[in-house]
């Protein structure tokens, strides 16, 4: 795959997570959270500020991944991101009822 490839698709998922996190977060634009039902959360507006904060780190992280030269390096990538969206669920999941 050419490089410029890695680097557009990567820059493309950033934009794509930064901007769903500035609907989420600045907008309150709730109803793009997957398993969002209005009336389970009595703080909107927490629930906003921290998926729109864990949704700009997820596209950060994926600019990284085009600098990745070998498959080790993009499995770790991978994990790593794995591993926020994990973390970021249980915490949100956690700190916000």
């Amino acid at each position: 795959m050419p490089e410029y490839i890695r680097y557009t698709i990567a820059a493309l998922l950033f934009l794509f997570f930064c901007g769903l996190s500035f609907f989420i977060w600045k907008k309150k634009m709730l109803f793009l959270i997957a398993g969002y039902q209005e009336g389970q959360v009595q703080e909107k507006s927490k629930l906003a500020r921290y998926y729109g904060i864990f949704f700009f780190i997820i596209g950060i992280e994926s600019i990284f991944l085009p600098f990745s030269q070998n498959t080790t390096q993009i499995f770790m990538w991978l994990g790593i991101l794995v591993f926020s969206v994990i973390a970021g669920g249980v915490f949100i999941n956690l700190k916000v009822r």
